[in-house]
């Protein structure tokens, strides 16, 4: 490439190119951030069942020896049955699950996130995540069991919650945005692709 082209090419990445580069940037932060929130938010049912091993192309592994000879052999694993909650990440409205709670897939989170809506509101880039399981804050922050009465001195009686009164949440949304807030993870993934899609427009 020449020098001409190359400053052509410098002059063209004016403040659309830079918003672009932000955009894929903060969708890969997304991404990211969305990935980890489903992986840390709780299933409710769980339940240990035996499952059938399986070789590389899929056959049952069996027994060829002792009293068990012939038979498949089997494991016990944990099988989730809940999931409401941890698949309302990638939806827009809680009357999408129609009853699906499969954990959402690499390429369903990554479909989800190249539809939000990308914002800039001065020198500030956004995208809204919201999950809009009606239950979701109370798993999130924690919830009050049942109500009990007592007295502040002579001005009236107030609600106090106590120990036992109060269900502790899992705080799985805190713990996802320290997780993508690390420094480490933020450079790198900014690093990488902001010199990617830097040397791509300008032809480097």
């Amino acid at each position: 490439m020449t020098l001409k082209q190359f400053s052509k090419n410098l002059q063209n990445l004016n403040q659309t190119g830079i918003d672009e580069i932000s955009e894929i940037i903060l969708r890969e932060m997304t991404l990211r951030f969305l990935t980890k929130v489903i992986q840390l938010t709780p299933v409710a049912n769980s339940k240990r069942v035996k499952r059938g091993l399986r070789n590389e192309s899929g056959e049952y592994l069996r027994y060829v020896k002792g009293k068990n000879k012939g038979r498949i052999k089997t494991k016990r694993v944990v099988i989730h049955t809940g999931g409401t909650l941890r698949r309302g990440w990638i939806v827009k409205n809680e009357k999408q699950l129609k009853g699906n709670k499969a954990k959402p897939t690499d390429a369903e989170i990554r479909s989800f996130v190249k539809g939000l809506k990308f914002k800039k509101v001065g020198k500030i880039y956004k995208i809204k995540v919201v999950n809009p399981v009606h239950y979701a804050k109370y798993v999130n922050y924690g919830h009050r069991k049942r109500r009990r009465k007592g007295h502040y001195g002579e001005a009236g009686t107030a609600t106090v919650i106590k120990a036992d009164d109060w269900v502790p949440g899992y705080h799985f949304l805190e713990a996802a945005e320290r997780y993508i807030n690390r420094r480490e993870n933020y450079n790198r993934v900014f690093k990488i692709l902001f010199e990617q899609e830097l040397k791509r427009r300008l032809g480097l």
